[in-house]
Protein backbone atom coordinates (compact mmCIF):
# COMPACT_ATOMS: atom_id res chain seq x y z
CA UNK A 1 0.00 0.00 0.00
CA UNK A 2 3.20 2.68 0.64
CA UNK A 3 4.04 1.93 -3.03
CA UNK A 4 0.50 2.51 -4.38
CA UNK A 5 0.71 5.94 -2.05
CA UNK A 6 4.34 7.02 -3.57
CA UNK A 7 2.95 6.82 -7.13
CA UNK A 8 0.14 8.36 -6.58
CA UNK A 9 2.58 11.57 -4.01
CA UNK A 10 4.61 11.38 -6.91
CA UNK A 11 1.64 11.72 -9.33
CA UNK A 12 -0.06 14.21 -7.18
CA UNK A 13 3.27 16.37 -6.82
CA UNK A 14 3.67 16.79 -10.75
CA UNK A 15 -0.13 17.72 -11.53
CA UNK A 16 0.62 20.45 -8.56
CA UNK A 17 -2.31 18.95 -6.24
CA UNK A 18 0.03 19.58 -2.98
CA UNK A 19 -2.31 18.58 -0.71
CA UNK A 20 -2.45 15.34 -1.31
CA UNK A 21 1.21 15.30 -1.57
CA UNK A 22 1.37 16.77 1.90
CA UNK A 23 -1.54 14.55 3.04
CA UNK A 24 0.42 11.43 1.78
CA UNK A 25 3.60 12.23 3.14
CA UNK A 26 1.85 12.69 6.85
CA UNK A 27 0.23 8.91 6.59
CA UNK A 28 3.47 7.52 5.57
CA UNK A 29 5.75 9.35 7.93
CA UNK A 30 3.91 8.63 10.86
CA UNK A 31 3.33 4.74 9.74
CA UNK A 32 -0.22 4.81 8.94
CA UNK A 33 -1.05 7.33 11.82
CA UNK A 34 0.52 5.36 13.99
CA UNK A 35 -1.16 2.04 13.22
CA UNK A 36 -0.31 -0.95 14.29
CA UNK A 37 -1.25 -2.94 11.01
CA UNK A 38 -0.21 -6.52 10.23
CA UNK A 39 -1.54 -6.99 6.70
CA UNK A 40 1.38 -7.69 4.61
CA UNK A 41 -0.34 -5.71 1.92
CA UNK A 42 0.81 -3.03 3.91
CA UNK A 43 4.02 -3.62 4.57
CA UNK A 44 6.98 -4.34 2.51
CA UNK A 45 5.91 -5.12 -0.74
CA UNK A 46 7.94 -6.17 -3.57
CA UNK A 47 11.11 -4.99 -1.02
CA UNK A 48 12.09 -4.92 2.32
CA UNK A 49 11.64 -1.03 3.52
CA UNK A 50 10.46 0.90 6.02
CA UNK A 51 7.18 2.52 5.51
CA UNK A 52 8.35 6.19 7.00
CA UNK A 53 11.38 5.88 4.39
CA UNK A 54 9.02 5.97 1.36
CA UNK A 55 6.98 9.19 3.03
CA UNK A 56 10.96 10.74 3.35
CA UNK A 57 11.65 10.48 -0.30
CA UNK A 58 8.38 12.07 -1.26
CA UNK A 59 8.85 14.81 1.29
CA UNK A 60 12.44 15.16 0.16
CA UNK A 61 10.96 15.88 -3.76
CA UNK A 62 8.46 17.74 -2.42
CA UNK A 63 10.58 20.32 -0.51
CA UNK A 64 13.11 20.50 -3.08
CA UNK A 65 10.10 21.04 -5.83
CA UNK A 66 8.62 24.38 -3.70
CA UNK A 67 11.93 25.49 -2.70
CA UNK A 68 12.92 25.54 -6.95
CA UNK A 69 9.26 26.42 -8.07
CA UNK A 70 8.35 29.35 -5.00
CA UNK A 71 11.22 29.57 -3.25
CA UNK A 72 11.61 29.34 1.05
CA UNK A 73 11.93 31.41 4.00
CA UNK A 74 14.62 30.67 6.13
CA UNK A 75 14.09 33.64 8.67
CA UNK A 76 11.68 34.60 11.48
CA UNK A 77 11.74 33.50 15.12
CA UNK A 78 9.91 29.67 13.96
CA UNK A 79 12.62 29.20 11.21
CA UNK A 80 15.74 30.17 13.67
CA UNK A 81 14.04 28.09 16.26
CA UNK A 82 13.76 25.09 13.88
CA UNK A 83 17.30 25.64 12.66
CA UNK A 84 19.14 25.91 15.79
CA UNK A 85 17.54 22.48 17.37
CA UNK A 86 18.38 21.01 13.71
CA UNK A 87 21.60 22.35 14.29
CA UNK A 88 22.06 20.93 17.32
CA UNK A 89 21.01 17.87 16.48
CA UNK A 90 23.31 17.44 13.44
CA UNK A 91 26.33 18.86 15.70
CA UNK A 92 25.17 15.85 18.51
CA UNK A 93 25.85 12.90 15.54
CA UNK A 94 28.72 14.34 14.36
CA UNK A 95 30.16 14.48 18.24
CA UNK A 96 28.86 10.57 18.48
CA UNK A 97 30.41 9.60 15.09
CA UNK A 98 33.66 11.01 15.93
CA UNK A 99 34.39 10.31 19.33
CA UNK A 100 31.47 7.77 20.78
CA UNK A 101 32.14 5.39 18.29
CA UNK A 102 28.67 5.30 16.77
CA UNK A 103 28.09 4.49 12.60
CA UNK A 104 26.80 7.21 10.39
CA UNK A 105 24.33 4.48 9.47
CA UNK A 106 22.83 5.18 13.24
CA UNK A 107 23.31 9.45 13.08
CA UNK A 108 21.39 9.43 9.32
CA UNK A 109 18.46 6.85 10.81
CA UNK A 110 17.87 9.29 13.86
CA UNK A 111 17.96 12.67 12.17
CA UNK A 112 15.73 11.26 9.37
CA UNK A 113 12.66 11.44 11.76
CA UNK A 114 13.47 14.86 12.10
CA UNK A 115 13.67 15.96 8.79
CA UNK A 116 10.15 16.95 8.25
CA UNK A 117 11.00 20.20 10.26
CA UNK A 118 12.48 21.77 7.37
CA UNK A 119 9.15 22.38 6.36
CA UNK A 120 8.79 25.63 8.35
CA UNK A 121 11.26 26.81 5.56
CA UNK A 122 9.02 26.05 2.65
CA UNK A 123 5.14 26.36 4.58
CA UNK A 124 5.28 29.73 3.53
CA UNK A 125 5.56 29.57 -0.06
CA UNK A 126 2.17 27.14 -0.26
CA UNK A 127 -1.15 28.50 -1.31
CA UNK A 128 -3.64 28.51 1.78
CA UNK A 129 -6.11 25.99 0.11
CA UNK A 130 -3.14 23.60 -0.08
CA UNK A 131 -2.50 23.65 3.80
CA UNK A 132 -6.22 23.84 4.68
CA UNK A 133 -6.66 21.18 2.29
CA UNK A 134 -4.87 18.52 3.60
CA UNK A 135 -5.41 18.59 6.95
CA UNK A 136 -9.10 18.38 6.36
CA UNK A 137 -7.96 15.27 4.07
CA UNK A 138 -6.15 13.74 6.72
CA UNK A 139 -9.19 14.45 9.10
CA UNK A 140 -11.58 12.80 6.95
CA UNK A 141 -8.95 9.80 6.54
CA UNK A 142 -8.81 9.35 10.08
CA UNK A 143 -12.84 9.21 10.21
CA UNK A 144 -12.87 6.95 8.00
CA UNK A 145 -10.01 5.05 9.49
CA UNK A 146 -11.90 4.65 12.68
CA UNK A 147 -15.19 3.67 11.18
CA UNK A 148 -13.48 0.51 9.98
CA UNK A 149 -12.10 -0.23 13.72
CA UNK A 150 -15.08 0.27 14.92
CA UNK A 151 -16.66 -1.90 12.51
CA UNK A 152 -14.33 -4.52 13.33
CA UNK A 153 -14.43 -4.38 16.72
CA UNK A 154 -17.82 -4.80 17.30
CA UNK A 155 -18.82 -7.54 14.35
CA UNK A 156 -15.29 -9.28 14.66
CA UNK A 157 -15.32 -9.25 10.88
CA UNK A 158 -11.35 -8.73 9.82
CA UNK A 159 -11.08 -6.71 6.68
CA UNK A 160 -7.67 -4.96 7.70
CA UNK A 161 -5.25 -7.36 10.08
CA UNK A 162 -4.39 -5.12 12.89
CA UNK A 163 -2.22 -6.13 16.44
CA UNK A 164 -5.17 -7.06 18.69
CA UNK A 165 -4.06 -6.75 22.15
CA UNK A 166 -5.76 -9.48 24.55
CA UNK A 167 -8.35 -7.20 26.52
CA UNK A 168 -7.91 -3.91 24.42
CA UNK A 169 -8.67 -4.62 21.17
CA UNK A 170 -6.88 -2.59 17.83
CA UNK A 171 -5.35 0.60 18.95
CA UNK A 172 -6.71 3.75 17.82
CA UNK A 173 -4.77 6.37 15.51
CA UNK A 174 -2.76 9.11 17.12
CA UNK A 175 -5.13 11.77 15.08
CA UNK A 176 -8.21 10.53 17.10
CA UNK A 177 -7.55 12.66 19.83
CA UNK A 178 -6.71 15.74 17.80
CA UNK A 179 -10.31 15.59 15.42
CA UNK A 180 -12.37 13.91 18.37
CA UNK A 181 -11.61 17.74 19.60
CA UNK A 182 -11.21 19.56 16.32
CA UNK A 183 -15.08 17.97 14.95
CA UNK A 184 -15.96 18.64 18.28
CA UNK A 185 -16.14 22.17 18.02
CA UNK A 186 -16.76 22.28 14.86
CA UNK A 187 -13.47 23.41 13.42
CA UNK A 188 -14.22 23.22 9.45
CA UNK A 189 -17.45 24.96 10.23
CA UNK A 190 -19.59 22.26 8.46
CA UNK A 191 -23.07 21.21 9.46
CA UNK A 192 -23.27 20.37 13.50
CA UNK A 193 -24.40 16.34 12.93
CA UNK A 194 -21.88 15.69 10.71
CA UNK A 195 -19.58 17.48 12.97
CA UNK A 196 -20.58 16.03 15.94
CA UNK A 197 -20.86 12.25 14.33
CA UNK A 198 -17.15 11.94 13.14
CA UNK A 199 -15.78 13.54 16.77
CA UNK A 200 -17.86 10.72 18.49
CA UNK A 201 -16.47 7.90 16.23
CA UNK A 202 -12.77 9.59 17.03
CA UNK A 203 -13.59 8.97 20.43
CA UNK A 204 -15.09 5.86 20.05
CA UNK A 205 -12.23 4.18 18.53
CA UNK A 206 -10.19 5.53 21.61
CA UNK A 207 -12.88 4.12 23.97
CA UNK A 208 -12.83 0.87 22.84
CA UNK A 209 -9.36 0.37 22.75
CA UNK A 210 -9.61 1.50 26.63
CA UNK A 211 -6.84 4.09 25.78
CA UNK A 212 -6.78 5.99 28.58
CA UNK A 213 -3.75 8.50 27.61
CA UNK A 214 -5.53 9.74 24.96
CA UNK A 215 -9.15 9.57 26.44
CA UNK A 216 -8.01 11.91 29.51
CA UNK A 217 -5.60 13.84 26.64
CA UNK A 218 -9.13 14.51 25.22
CA UNK A 219 -10.86 15.97 28.17
CA UNK A 220 -7.81 18.20 29.20
CA UNK A 221 -7.93 19.30 25.79
CA UNK A 222 -11.69 20.35 26.22
CA UNK A 223 -11.50 21.94 29.05
CA UNK A 224 -8.52 24.11 28.25
CA UNK A 225 -10.07 25.24 25.32
CA UNK A 226 -13.23 26.16 27.28
CA UNK A 227 -11.29 27.75 29.70
CA UNK A 228 -8.93 30.09 27.07
CA UNK A 229 -11.90 30.41 25.01
CA UNK A 230 -12.49 34.33 24.66
CA UNK A 231 -15.73 34.21 22.88
CA UNK A 232 -17.08 33.00 26.03
CA UNK A 233 -18.51 34.47 28.71
CA UNK A 234 -17.60 33.42 32.06
CA UNK A 235 -21.01 31.88 33.30
CA UNK A 236 -21.33 29.83 29.67
CA UNK A 237 -17.77 28.80 30.51
CA UNK A 238 -18.65 27.26 33.94
CA UNK A 239 -21.40 25.58 32.78
CA UNK A 240 -19.40 23.82 29.91
CA UNK A 241 -16.69 22.59 32.51
CA UNK A 242 -19.93 21.04 34.35
CA UNK A 243 -21.87 19.55 31.55
CA UNK A 244 -17.74 17.85 30.32
CA UNK A 245 -17.50 16.65 33.96
CA UNK A 246 -20.87 15.35 34.44
CA UNK A 247 -20.94 13.62 31.01
CA UNK A 248 -17.19 12.05 31.53
CA UNK A 249 -18.78 10.72 35.28
CA UNK A 250 -21.98 9.34 33.00
CA UNK A 251 -19.08 7.33 31.07
CA UNK A 252 -17.43 5.85 33.16
CA UNK A 253 -20.64 4.51 35.08
CA UNK A 254 -21.43 2.92 31.91
CA UNK A 255 -17.88 1.75 31.16
CA UNK A 256 -17.10 -0.49 34.17
CA UNK A 257 -13.24 -1.36 32.77
CA UNK A 258 -12.71 2.17 31.62
CA UNK A 259 -13.88 3.03 35.32
CA UNK A 260 -11.18 0.62 36.49
CA UNK A 261 -8.37 1.62 34.79
CA UNK A 262 -9.07 5.31 36.00
CA UNK A 263 -8.73 4.27 39.49
CA UNK A 264 -5.51 1.98 38.83
CA UNK A 265 -4.29 4.81 37.41
CA UNK A 266 -5.05 7.26 40.45
CA UNK A 267 -4.18 4.23 42.97
CA UNK A 268 -0.59 4.12 40.65
CA UNK A 269 -0.03 7.62 42.41
CA UNK A 270 1.17 6.55 45.53
CA UNK A 271 3.15 3.80 44.36
CA UNK A 272 5.71 6.29 42.39
CA UNK A 273 6.98 8.39 44.93
CA UNK A 274 8.43 4.87 46.24
CA UNK A 275 9.84 4.09 43.15
CA UNK A 276 8.00 0.91 42.53
CA UNK A 277 5.89 0.47 39.58
CA UNK A 278 2.29 -0.78 39.61
CA UNK A 279 0.90 0.00 36.02
CA UNK A 280 1.48 1.59 33.02
CA UNK A 281 1.06 5.19 33.90
CA UNK A 282 3.90 4.55 37.24
CA UNK A 283 5.75 2.67 35.00
CA UNK A 284 6.19 5.99 32.24
CA UNK A 285 6.81 8.06 34.78
CA UNK A 286 9.56 6.05 36.49
CA UNK A 287 10.56 4.71 32.93
CA UNK A 288 11.43 8.81 32.48
CA UNK A 289 12.56 9.39 36.07
CA UNK A 290 14.86 6.75 35.53
CA UNK A 291 16.50 8.07 32.04
CA UNK A 292 16.50 11.62 33.35
CA UNK A 293 18.83 10.28 36.67
CA UNK A 294 20.66 9.27 34.74
CA UNK A 295 22.31 11.26 32.20
CA UNK A 296 22.52 14.27 34.88
CA UNK A 297 25.15 11.75 36.65
CA UNK A 298 28.11 13.54 33.88
CA UNK A 299 27.88 16.28 32.39
CA UNK A 300 29.03 14.79 28.89
CA UNK A 301 25.50 12.78 29.28
CA UNK A 302 23.26 15.76 30.77
CA UNK A 303 24.09 18.20 27.72
CA UNK A 304 24.00 15.60 24.97
CA UNK A 305 22.01 12.59 25.82
CA UNK A 306 23.61 9.09 24.86
CA UNK A 307 23.43 9.94 21.55
CA UNK A 308 21.99 8.33 18.71
CA UNK A 309 23.51 4.71 18.82
CA UNK A 310 20.76 1.80 17.50
CA UNK A 311 19.25 -0.20 20.24
CA UNK A 312 21.16 -3.01 18.28
CA UNK A 313 24.17 -1.43 18.80
CA UNK A 314 24.02 -0.69 22.72
CA UNK A 315 25.53 -3.37 24.27
CA UNK A 316 25.05 -2.03 28.06
CA UNK A 317 22.63 -2.79 30.41
CA UNK A 318 21.96 0.90 31.66
CA UNK A 319 18.39 0.57 32.81
CA UNK A 320 16.12 -1.68 34.75
CA UNK A 321 12.77 -0.28 33.19
CA UNK A 322 12.09 -1.49 29.64
CA UNK A 323 10.20 -3.29 27.52
CA UNK A 324 11.99 -7.37 27.15
CA UNK A 325 13.16 -7.95 24.43
CA UNK A 326 13.70 -11.92 23.62
CA UNK A 327 16.26 -11.70 20.81
CA UNK A 328 18.62 -9.91 23.19
CA UNK A 329 17.67 -11.14 26.70
CA UNK A 330 16.96 -7.60 28.14
CA UNK A 331 15.20 -4.78 28.64
CA UNK A 332 15.14 -2.14 26.42
CA UNK A 333 17.45 0.75 26.93
CA UNK A 334 16.86 3.35 24.47
CA UNK A 335 13.55 2.73 22.22
CA UNK A 336 10.30 2.87 22.80
CA UNK A 337 6.91 3.33 21.39
CA UNK A 338 4.70 5.09 24.89
CA UNK A 339 7.27 7.86 26.61
CA UNK A 340 8.51 10.74 24.14
CA UNK A 341 10.63 12.17 27.83
CA UNK A 342 12.31 8.86 27.69
CA UNK A 343 13.63 9.18 24.49
CA UNK A 344 14.61 13.11 24.37
CA UNK A 345 16.51 12.78 27.47
CA UNK A 346 18.53 9.33 26.32
CA UNK A 347 18.82 10.96 22.85
CA UNK A 348 19.82 14.43 23.33
CA UNK A 349 20.27 15.42 27.28
CA UNK A 350 19.13 18.55 28.54
CA UNK A 351 20.29 20.58 25.85
CA UNK A 352 18.70 19.16 23.36
CA UNK A 353 15.35 19.20 25.49
CA UNK A 354 15.65 22.85 25.90
CA UNK A 355 16.05 23.53 22.02
CA UNK A 356 12.87 21.43 21.50
CA UNK A 357 10.81 23.02 24.33
CA UNK A 358 11.63 26.35 23.12
CA UNK A 359 10.47 25.26 19.49
CA UNK A 360 7.09 23.78 20.96
CA UNK A 361 6.56 26.71 23.20
CA UNK A 362 7.05 28.88 20.70
CA UNK A 363 4.03 27.38 18.75
CA UNK A 364 1.96 27.42 22.01
CA UNK A 365 2.95 30.78 22.80
CA UNK A 366 2.05 32.44 19.56
CA UNK A 367 -1.30 30.04 19.34
CA UNK A 368 -2.37 31.55 22.62
CA UNK A 369 -1.56 35.31 22.26
CA UNK A 370 -3.42 34.71 18.66
CA UNK A 371 -6.45 33.34 20.35
CA UNK A 372 -8.91 36.50 20.35
CA UNK A 373 -8.21 36.52 16.83
CA UNK A 374 -10.33 33.42 16.17
CA UNK A 375 -11.75 30.09 18.39
CA UNK A 376 -8.97 28.07 15.57
CA UNK A 377 -6.07 29.91 18.23
CA UNK A 378 -7.30 27.93 20.91
CA UNK A 379 -7.66 25.05 19.72
CA UNK A 380 -4.27 24.64 18.39
CA UNK A 381 -2.92 26.16 21.76
CA UNK A 382 -4.86 23.43 23.64
CA UNK A 383 -3.77 20.83 22.01
CA UNK A 384 -0.27 21.67 21.30
CA UNK A 385 -0.39 22.50 25.65
CA UNK A 386 -1.79 18.94 26.93
CA UNK A 387 0.28 17.14 23.97
CA UNK A 388 3.79 18.41 25.30
CA UNK A 389 2.38 18.28 29.06
CA UNK A 390 0.46 15.03 29.17
CA UNK A 391 0.16 13.06 26.07
CA UNK A 392 3.73 13.11 25.81
CA UNK A 393 4.12 10.55 28.26
CA UNK A 394 1.99 8.11 26.79
CA UNK A 395 3.44 8.64 23.06
CA UNK A 396 6.17 9.44 21.26
CA UNK A 397 4.76 11.00 17.86
CA UNK A 398 5.38 14.70 19.01
CA UNK A 399 9.54 13.54 19.16
CA UNK A 400 9.27 13.20 15.44
CA UNK A 401 9.05 15.79 12.61
CA UNK A 402 5.86 14.62 10.96
CA UNK A 403 3.86 15.71 14.58
CA UNK A 404 4.80 19.35 13.53
CA UNK A 405 4.34 19.13 10.05
CA UNK A 406 0.28 20.17 10.64
CA UNK A 407 0.27 22.70 13.83
CA UNK A 408 3.58 24.62 11.43
CA UNK A 409 1.13 24.91 8.15
CA UNK A 410 -2.09 25.99 9.97
CA UNK A 411 0.05 28.46 12.18
CA UNK A 412 1.03 30.24 8.77
CA UNK A 413 -2.31 29.59 7.15
CA UNK A 414 -3.77 31.02 9.63
CA UNK A 415 -1.36 33.96 9.62
CA UNK A 416 -1.74 35.14 6.19
CA UNK A 417 -2.00 38.45 6.76
CA UNK A 418 1.73 38.57 8.13
CA UNK A 419 3.24 36.14 6.39
CA UNK A 420 3.51 35.38 2.55
CA UNK A 421 1.43 32.79 2.46
CA UNK A 422 0.05 32.79 -1.01
CA UNK A 423 -3.60 33.05 -0.95
CA UNK A 424 -5.69 31.78 -4.70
Amino acid sequence: MDIVLFLIGISCLFRYNQAWVLSIIFILCSTYLQLNIKDPLFNNVLFVHNVNDIGIIIYVLFFFKILFTRGAEFTGFLQNAVTVFLLFLVLNGIYDILFNDSSAIDVVKFLRGRLLLTAVYIVPRLYVDEVKGSFRQVAIITVFVCSLLIFQTLTSIEIVKFRFDEGRGIKPPITAIIFTIFYLFNYWNISKIKSYTASLICFLTIALNLKMTYAVSVLLITFVFILFRSSLEMNKKVIAVLSVVIISFVFLGISDKFCNRLTSVVQETNTISAGKTSGNFSYRILHAKERFDYIIKSPATAVRGIGYISESNYHKKTFRLGCWNEERNRVDQLDNGDIMWSNIFVRVGLLGCFFYIVLFGYLIRKFYEERYMSDYYTLWFSYLLITLLFTSFGNESMWYGYFFLYPITEYFALNTENYFVYDT
